[in-house]
């Protein structure tokens, strides 16, 4: 809400700084191409000006949405997490079933991250590259990468449980999650680059370098 506020703010009050300025000159507030001439009458120039705010509303909004979707995608992916962590390490020898639950728990949860790669990678590239500054994509690094420590800390988290008074077949299930667990979650942008804050550290020094031999 508050992102999506934030944006608003900003369109209105370039907006305003165009009505304020260049409004009765007839000047658009972002500058485009017309079959018409805006300037021909005050009838075009308002209709047109009415147009590229609410396009540019529209744009705002859907943006914010995206981007506050993917975020809220990783945090239910690490409270996810945190509620596998906390069933394996209190898990009793005789709570077979619950510890079968566990398993496929973890197994739906990797699979749902396979969902969100599948639908936001592409995304996720092309936002890499234009917006790698942006404040919204460090949220995006800073929450993945706390996706990514939370599933590699999972079978460190079996090892605190009482998996000692626990049969055989109840540890070969922890040893498929540990398994598993070995490979963290982790969102790839455009099924190259991971979306953490090493791959934007990299980055950044990448470009720094560039610069500097640039000058």
């Amino acid at each position: 809400m508050f992102y999506t506020i934030q944006n608003g703010s900003c369109l209105v009050g370039l907006v305003g700084i165009t009505m304020a300025t260049g409004f009765r000159f007839k000047k658009l507030t972002f500058r485009a191409w017309t079959p018409y001439d805006v300037t021909s009458s005050w009838l075009c120039f308002y209709l047109t000006f009415v147009y590229q705010f609410v396009g540019a509303m529209v744009i705002s909004v859907g943006i914010s949405i995206f981007d506050t979707l993917f975020a809220g995608l990783l945090l239910q992916i690490c409270c996810q997490l945190d509620i596998l962590v906390s069933r394996l390490h209190n898990i009793q020898g005789t709570e077979i079933e619950s510890l079968k639950h566990c398993v496929w728990h973890h197994t739906t949860i990797f699979r749902f991250v396979e969902l969100v790669n599948d639908l936001f990678s592409k995304i996720m590239g092309v936002q890499f590259m234009i917006s790698t500054v942006a404040i919204c994509f460090n949220i995006f690094q800073v929450t993945e990468s706390n996706v990514k420590s939370q599933s590699l800390d999972v079978s460190n988290r079996i090892y605190d449980s009482n998996w000692t008074d626990l049969d055989n077949d109840a540890k070969k299930m922890l040893v498929v999650i540990m398994a598993r667990s070995l490979t963290p979650v982790e969102i790839i942008s455009a099924y190259i680059l991971p979306v953490n804050l090493e791959s934007f550290k990299g980055v950044s020094t990448q470009i720094c370098i560039k610069r500097k031999k640039q000058k």
